[in-house]
């Protein structure tokens, strides 16, 4: 057995006290050489870190004296003297180690530290050794300039990962994957400096920083564009790569949540809007011996070959008329009208049944919409017409019909006004006056249907005003 390993043999034993032992490691750490694998430097320099933790003033001193009385000479009785010493002795320790660190390779002294700062602090959990931590403050202060231009590798592939928006999420994530690379790249060397600020109670501003970086990436890719592929991988990255950053780690925790509750909304409104789309659908085929067929989906109405896209749809108008021959019912007529704003197509059925199924399909395909458009209508400009009138956020403006003389323009609140059905129409009018009204036929004036739907709702609502109806 060579010198060396006699003495590192020596060492790892504990067969010295603490401060010959940590003066030997030191003697063996000027001699060690550059082609040392990081897990023995690591051993050797975790036994020097050990003895001096080990050092006990009160004991170097007995020692001391006890050395001095065999020789003949007086004890030292000023502990302080010894503490001084031992301060200028440390500070040789580091020497020797920053002297060690000096001769290795780069990607050695990252190894070696890695290895020495998660073994002293227990991945984070307690306070790094002071030979260590002296290690990991000088490592640090070389890492600066890696630091700086890593951080701006990755600000500015954030900055071109942002620019991608425009050309879709699978564009961003190309450039997203430079993004995951770098940081790796930034963790490797920063992960030694992370753990011992996280077990010194801190988070290593830098690395924070970066992380934090990223993860507004993903909100804004969330908040403002909707995308969830993307922002979920990104808080997967950022959960699995900064561990000991706390403060990311609450957030990104948040995150997670956030992004887990909003993919099981996005479930719950795909399966209500697949819902939605399956109760708009039916056909049906009209006529006894000359048959057309009636088809209403999520995407139109289709009748006689001719289509309209619900969305584009803007008039709706149904109604019924009772015929009778000599005062004996012989049935009911029904008509259902579809337009845009410059065509429309009708609908004439006797079939009830078929009826109700298009005009409930209708109501909840256009009807509704229409509704919401005339409560927005109402909002953005406090009113819009009606025959002989208009109905306004605040009221209704109706005429009194006169036999003799000028018709008069009635204005009524809404505590003023009464609504009723008959003959084919929907009156509005004054409660106590009905020569005060406006008639609205079914089948003669579009919307009648949304038109009433929103005023009876209005009513029901018990809300001051129908711009508000919605609110």
């Amino acid at each position: 057995m060579n010198g060396a390993a006699s003495l590192s043999l020596t060492c790892a034993k504990g067969e010295l006290p603490p401060l010959p032992r940590a003066n030997a490691l030191v003697s063996l750490l000027e001699t060690m050489t550059p082609d040392k694998e990081p897990a023995k430097l690591a051993s050797l320099l975790l036994a020097l870190s050990e003895a001096v933790e080990e050092i006990e003033l009160d004991d170097v001193l007995r020692d001391i004296n006890e050395d001095r009385s065999v020789a003949g000479y007086q004890p030292v009785r000023n502990v302080d003297l010894v503490a001084t010493e031992f301060e200028l002795r440390k500070r040789t320790y580091l020497n020797a180690v920053r002297d060690l660190v000096d001769r290795l390779p780069s990607k050695v002294i990252v190894k070696l530290v890695d290895h020495l700062v998660d073994k002293s602090t227990n991945g984070g959990q307690r306070h790094a050794p002071p030979v260590i931590q002296d290690l990991v403050d000088v490592y640090e202060t070389g890492a600066q300039e890696f630091i700086r231009r890593e951080t701006e590798n990755v600000q500015a592939l954030l900055w071109r990962a942002r620019a991608a928006i425009p050309h879709g999420e699978d564009s961003v994530s190309k450039v997203y994957e430079d993004v995951e690379r770098a940081a790796l790249s930034f963790n490797v060397v920063t992960k030694p400096i992370q753990i011992v600020s996280q077990a010194n109670g801190v988070d290593h501003e830098p690395s924070s920083d970066l992380a934090f970086s990223i993860r507004h990436l993903a909100l804004d890719l969330h908040n403002d564009h909707g995308w969830h592929v993307l922002p979920d991988r990104i808080t997967a990255f950022l959960a699995a790569n900064f561990p000991k950053l706390g403060n990311i780690q609450e957030k990104v925790a948040e995150d997670a949540e956030y992004l887990r509750s909003a993919a099981e909304e996005r479930s719950r409104a795909q399966e209500r809007n697949a819902e939605y789309e399956r109760s708009l659908e039916y056909t049906a085929e009209i006529g006894l011996m000359f048959k057309d067929t009636v088809t209403i989906n999520a995407s139109g109405i289709t009748w006689q070959k001719r289509r309209f896209p619900l969305d584009v749809i803007t008039r709706l108008r149904w109604g019924g008329t009772r015929h009778s021959v000599n005062g004996i019912p012989t049935g009911t007529s029904r008509v259902i009208f579809v337009g845009d704003a410059t065509s429309e197509f009708t609908i004439h059925l006797r079939n009830e049944a078929i009826y109700d199924n298009v005009v409930e399909r209708l109501w909840k395909g256009v009807g509704f919409r229409l509704l919401v458009e005339h409560v927005a209508r109402l909002k953005q400009t406090g009113s819009f017409p009606i025959p002989g009138g208009l109905i306004r956020d605040d009221g209704v403006t109706l005429t009194r019909r006169r036999m003799f003389g000028s018709n008069e323009t009635v204005l009524l609140g809404w505590h003023e006004v009464n609504i009723w059905n008959g003959d084919g129409n929907f009156f509005i009018g004054k409660k106590d006056d009905r020569s005060v009204h406006s008639a609205m036929s079914y089948q003669g004036i579009d919307n009648t249907p949304v038109i009433e739907n929103l005023i009876r709702a209005f009513f029901k609502s018990e809300k001051p005003r129908p711009s508000q109806l919605l609110d």
